[in-house]
């Protein structure tokens, strides 16, 4: 079987073609920017090139893609939200004319598994889908996350943490560098802290947002001003609302 992702990037032997996708967008990026690191020199925008957004031609791709890299072992060409596995395209048509020096790393959001150009990646490079991960994953991150800023956290407050706050990295993130700098000098996150500096804005919580707005215009239009109170919920929403995989 194919080594995984870490796998490859640890050994520097590192497949051709990758997809990268999933709920998770933090994992995302992380492995984006690992494999960026892998396959090009920061700043080196000549054999280095990302594509963006839906209105990607593959023909545009390709005539990147079968140029030899100028002065560099290879050639990096990242394509991101283009929806090529979601849709039909003649992406594939084209990965015979790339020269063995390069490399194309495809990051989505979501996929079809029927669909041609992840078939073919799953068949022939490498196919990644990060997952939200579960707690005992996300408590050893946290430890070590934190540990990266001289600060201890106990299992127990960690999975506190996940319970107020969700299992979404994005989010996580967003709270440990808070409390990272809400504790100062103190060596240990404790759950006083956790309670003091995380909103714990939680699906639901987004729902119940929702809820309470539509509940409130609907009494407003009625007349009767309902006082709902969704004003801290939404000071929340508003802090985590914008976050976005880079």
């Amino acid at each position: 079987t194919m080594p995984s992702i870490s796998e490859q990037i640890k050994t520097k032997q590192v497949e051709r073609f990758h997809l990268i996708y999933g709920e998770e967008a933090y994992m995302v990026r992380y492995y984006k920017n690992a494999l960026i690191s892998a396959l090009s020199t920061p700043g080196d925008e000549m054999n280095c090139t990302v594509f963006q957004g839906s209105g990607i031609v593959p023909s545009e791709i390709a005539d990147v893609a079968v140029i030899l890299p100028f002065m560099a072992a290879n050639r990096l060409i990242v394509v991101q939200n283009s929806g090529f596995c979601n849709s039909s395209s003649d992406m594939t048509d084209y990965f015979d004319s790339f020269p063995d020096t390069t490399y194309i790393v495809f990051v989505e959001q979501q996929v079809d598994k029927r669909n041609k150009l992840y078939k073919w990646i799953q068949k022939n490079g490498c196919v990644t889908e990060c997952k939200h991960q579960n707690t005992a994953s996300l408590c050893t991150w946290i430890a070590g996350y934190l540990s990266r800023f001289q600060k201890k956290i106990s299992k127990n407050c960690a999975e506190y943490m996940i319970s107020r706050i969700g299992n979404d990295m994005e989010f996580l993130t967003n709270e440990l560098d808070k409390l990272i700098s809400y504790t100062g000098e103190k060596k240990a996150v404790e759950i006083e802290d956790v309670d003091a500096v995380c909103g714990g804005v939680t699906e639901g919580k987004i729902f119940d947002l929702l809820d309470a707005v539509a509940l409130d215009f609907h009494h407003h239009v009625a007349g009767h001003r309902n006082e709902v109170n969704y004003a801290r919920l939404g000071v929340d929403a508003r802090e985590h609302g914008d976050i976005r995989a880079g």
